[in-house]
């Protein structure tokens, strides 16, 4: 009897030997099964190849998905540089803020707090990003900096950057936008595919 992972393995075989492109959703099962089976380098070759041949179903649910699998697999060293890897895909597929929200929850949890601050403060300059930053991940993220003592350094400068950018700071009622009225970003979903990972 075949275990799940032989048949998406057979499956897979297929979809190569016909030369069929999966869609993002298959895509996302795809580096999640990966991801599962502790076997990252697979999970990042499968979307390396790809983001080279320039595959369409290559987006930030994609990006969120190869994120937790990396974390999963206790490798925040590959999640950064996957995620460097995004930022060069096409448009429609770079990341978002809930991509960024993915990698900063999972860079607190690890307690890499310095690496996490410096990742909202680019989401802050990321003018393209169409809603705020998770607030579970910005509560991780300002504790882990209390935790490791860089409130002051980092916590205090990101809180007025984030205020700056529209963006609410967690403990702190939401301020006006930059340019005076509400903000106008939409409240952003939580990491869905980080945690459906994680389980």
């Amino acid at each position: 009897r075949h275990s799940g992972f032989q048949l998406a393995d057979a499956l897979l075989a297929k979809m190569e030997e016909y030369s069929v492109e999966p869609s993002n959703f298959t895509m996302s099962i795809i580096v999640k099964m990966w991801g599962k089976r502790r076997q990252l380098d697979k999970a990042l070759e499968v979307v390396r190849r790809n983001a080279k041949d320039g595959c369409r179903s290559l987006d930030s649910q994609v990006g969120c998905c190869l994120l937790s699998a990396c974390f999963l697999n206790q490798a925040p060293d590959r999640a950064l540089e996957a995620f460097a890897e995004m930022k060069r895909w096409a448009a429609h597929a770079r990341p978002d803020a809930s991509t960024y929200s993915t990698l900063i929850t999972g860079l607190a949890r690890k307690e890499l707090a310095r690496n996490a601050a410096e990742v909202a403060f680019e989401a802050c300059e990321a003018g393209a990003l169409q809603q705020p930053l998770g607030d579970e991940s910005l509560q991780l993220l300002f504790r882990a900096l209390q935790r490791q003592g860089l409130a002051e350094e980092l916590g205090e400068p990101l809180a007025a950057k984030l205020r700056a950018a529209g963006m609410h700071v967690p403990g702190l009622p939401m301020r006006d936008g930059p340019h005076g009225g509400e903000s106008h970003y939409r409240r952003a979903p939580a990491p869905a595919a980080a945690t459906s990972t994680e389980k």
